[in-house]
């Protein structure tokens, strides 16, 4: 191997020989080996400036690198994750001493004529930035000078991938979108062979591909595999790295002492395992996962492990479920003595990793073993461990006749027709990231199974303190044992009346003694809690009791500020009202918040009789929620549209954080619905909505926002394969109307409403959004 280093000035471009060391205040040390940039040293007269980067290969860690002696220097890692369609994807990383300061995802052509950059800032207040640039022959400059040598253009973007800035750097010179884009001409000074239009906004990132930035995240953990801190690994003698790309994991690594141990790989299904091989290291174990198959919704590996010589110690089969569970393990080729052969797993439930059982079979393929881990009739599982609710042992029993699991074969379960969410939250109800859930003191953990609600966990300081647990319509009470170390809940024997979910409750309080409550909760179509009352014994003793009160349309299914929680002293007599975040006694919330058309109006918030709104009540119609989340690049529309449609599939209302329409059906409709529409600021409805020879006619009804019981109405007509519509209303001053708007640069067709000829903001929508509505709701 050939050594050599080469000095360079200002920005790393200007050679300097030795001599000239001594005439700058700073300069590039670069490394090489066989032409292979290594490593770069700046260095300058002012010390604290002082920094190292890194350029690494497979073999290299940045973890291995940080763990040495010398801590205190800046250092900057840059390494290849993978290559994809033709360019490379890197990673770069700067550190100050044992803070992560920036972290950028670069993706680069072969040449290095596009570079695209997203970086992550972690000391300023601006976190995310993106750019692209492009490596230029320009004949001449934006001034019209002529240009001798190569040149770059940086296009920078704002968090939301909209064009900030252009800046050119034989000029030193920033330009804005409207200059960049328009005022000069692309195809006379430069030899891009890319459309101008790729750089109005970041996305898309490569001309003509789908091609995405990977989110990259990277965990740490000790030697139980239990979550620390970058920070907490320089006091750790064993830990583990894992790295995750679009929340798939790529590679993890096994440190001992400073250096790393071992290696697994998780290769894409367009990888090939010989190139790996090709750069293993001696002294390193590697374990590789490969040719990945998807079947019944789950994952199966071929696997191959590798000792530290390189020699293959075992050749496995592993299959995992959608959330990530181990299923089942197929060992073919082993150098350990093993008696069994093939390895299935019975978890307490599809989205926990605890495990009920481990079925060990034979060559034979007859079950040679099974494992209870320790659980059995005479014992009980550690709740350090096991989580409460657990199966009562003769439950747990059924479960194990399992038909997979009598028999070797199949290795991959049937596809499992549950759709799982976890969703966890912050102690102000704000949902975070996973990866959030060490950085606070309190937050909860929700499991929904097809979109229902399965269980609430409350954990402080990374312990569960409290559980609500929702029984299917299988499970019962009586199949479950807890344990008495934190306070719980079970929803169990669900109903439906009146298009509710009514629950009974079984409460358990832990204090002095432990305490057992029942009651009953009611939810909405929605899963939101509308009556929960809960009684201190059978003579029904009230303990607490409380009605929710939801805005009709809302646009969220939380609470909000004008969610209304009406709180019960006994059962006919109101104790409080608290809604956006205050509280009110009964005399002040009708003197400060009432309205006639405030649902708490209604008798049904009067008492907490009945537990469940009668049908004919109509306190909440039965709508179904969507979210309609296509968004045109340069369009007006937002980044989400909520829909609500009644219980027929028709579209009722939309709303997108500005606008808030309603689709009713004809006139009387209107005048029933119009003053709770307007108190809930919808201020657009459409009606008598017909569609005849691909022509859609309706009649508008419009109020203007500022102003009391001023409203206008006329009727549009929409064909379809045209952008024609005909008003018909009477004509007064100031005109109103609903048409066509006309952008030079937006190529979509967008129609907003008009006060004479000036456009109010906040009306537009696209011609695509606007016909799909008006059909949705026919």
């Amino acid at each position: 191997m050939k050594e050599k280093i080469i000095y360079r000035g200002d920005r790393n471009e200007k050679v300097l020989s030795e001599d000239e060391l001594k005439t700058v205040k700073s300069f590039f040390k670069n490394f090489y080996i066989d032409d292979e940039l290594i490593r770069t040293e700046y260095i300058s007269s002012g010390n604290n400036s002082n920094f190292i980067i890194y350029y690494l290969n497979n073999n290299e860690s940045i973890e291995e690198i940080l763990l040495e002696n010398n801590q205190f220097l800046d250092r900057k890692f840059y390494y290849k994750l993978f290559e994809k369609s033709g360019f490379g994807v890197y990673l770069f990383q700067s550190y100050d001493f044992r803070n992560l300061e920036q972290q950028s995802i670069i993706i680069k052509d072969k040449d290095e004529n596009l570079v695209i950059k997203s970086i992550n800032d972690f000391t300023g207040h601006e976190n995310f930035r993106y750019s692209k640039t492009i490596k230029t022959e320009a004949k001449y400059s934006v001034l019209r000078r002529k240009v001798e040598e190569e040149s770059t253009v940086r296009i920078n973007y704002f968090e939301n991938g909209d064009f900030e800035s252009a800046y050119f750097s034989n000029e030193n010179l920033e330009m804005n979108l409207q200059e960049f884009l328009f005022i000069n001409d692309f195809s006379e000074r430069y030899d891009l062979k890319i459309d101008k239009d790729f750089f109005k906004s970041f996305s898309p990132i490569i001309p003509n591909s789908d091609f995405t930035i990977p989110k990259i995240f990277i965990e740490y953990s000790d030697k139980d595999k239990k979550r620390i801190s970058f920070k907490e690994i320089f006091n750790e003698r064993f830990f583990y790295k894992t790295l995750y790309l679009d929340k798939k994991k790529r590679l993890e690594e096994e440190f001992a002492y400073g250096k790393i141990v071992s290696k697994t790989h998780y290769l894409n299904i367009d990888e090939n395992l010989e190139d790996f091989l090709e750069v293993m290291q001696k002294g390193i174990k590697y374990c590789f996962y490969h040719k990945p198959v998807i079947k019944n919704n789950c994952t199966c590996w071929e696997v191959m492990q590798y000792d530290e010589n390189g020699i293959v110690i075992e050749k496995r089969n592993e299959v995992y479920n959608f959330q990530g569970q181990l299923i089942s393990v197929n060992y073919l080729i082993s150098n350990e003595f093993r008696t069994h052969s093939l390895v299935k797993y019975c978890y307490k439930n599809n989205y926990e990793s605890q495990i009920l059982s481990i079925f060990k079979y034979d060559n034979s393929y007859a079950i040679s073993y099974i494992d209870d881990c320790g659980f059995d009739s005479d014992s009980m599982w550690d709740d350090t461990v096991w989580e409460m609710p657990n199966l009562k042992f003769e439950i747990y029993i059924k479960r194990k006749e399992n038909s997979f699991f009598k028999t070797f074969f199949p290795e991959v379960p049937e596809s499992s027709k549950e759709e799982i969410e976890i969703i966890y939250r912050n102690h102000f109800g704000k949902v975070i990231e996973e990866t959030e859930i060490n950085k606070v003191y309190e937050y909860q953990k929700e499991v929904k199974i097809n979109q229902l609600t399965k269980e609430i966990k409350t954990y402080k300081n990374n312990s569960c303190c409290f559980v609500e647990y929702y029984c299917s319509d299988q499970e019962k009470l009586e199949d479950f044992e807890f344990h008495y170390t934190s306070d719980y809940i079970v929803y169990h024997n669900k109903k439906h009346q009146n298009e509710f979910f009514v629950y009974e409750i079984f409460e358990s309080v832990l204090t002095s003694e432990i305490e057992h409550y029942k009651g009953v909760l009611v939810q909405d179509f929605f899963g939101r809690e509308i009556t929960r009352v809960v009684f201190k014994n059978d003579e029904m003793d009230l303990k607490y009791a409380r009605k929710i009160c939801y805005d009709n349309f809302k646009e969220e299914l939380g609470y909000d500020h004008n969610t209304i929680i009406v709180n019960f002293e006994d059962s006919n007599k109101i104790l409080n009202y608290y809604s956006n975040e205050k509280m009110y006694t009964e005399e002040s919330f009708e003197k400060e918040l009432f309205s006639s058309l405030n649902k708490t109006n209604d008798s049904f918030f009067k008492s907490i009789f009945p537990f469940v709104p009668e049908m004919e009540a109509k306190i909440y119609e039965p709508f179904i929620f969507k979210s309609k989340l296509k968004r045109q690049e340069n369009s007006f529309d937002p980044e989400e549209i909520k829909c609500l449609y009644s219980s027929d599939n028709k579209l009722k209302y939309i709303f997108d954080g500005y606008k808030r329409w309603s689709f009713l059906k004809d006139r009387s409709e209107v005048d029933l619905k119009l003053p709770e529409l307007l108190y809930y600021n919808y201020n657009t409805s459409f009606y008598n909505i017909k569609l005849l020879n691909e022509m859609i006619s309706c009649d508008i009804l419009y109020k203007f926002q500022f102003e009391k019981d001023s409203y206008k109405e006329f009727n549009v007509s929409l064909i379809l394969n045209t952008t024609s519509f005909d008003f018909s209303f009477e004509s007064d001053n100031p005109i109103f109307s609903f048409r066509k708007i006309y952008f030079e640069h937006y190529q979509e067709e967008l129609f907003s409403f008009y006060l004479n000829e000036e456009r109010i903001w906040d009306t537009e929508i696209s011609k695509e959004k606007l016909v799909m509505f008006l059909t949705e709701a026919l």
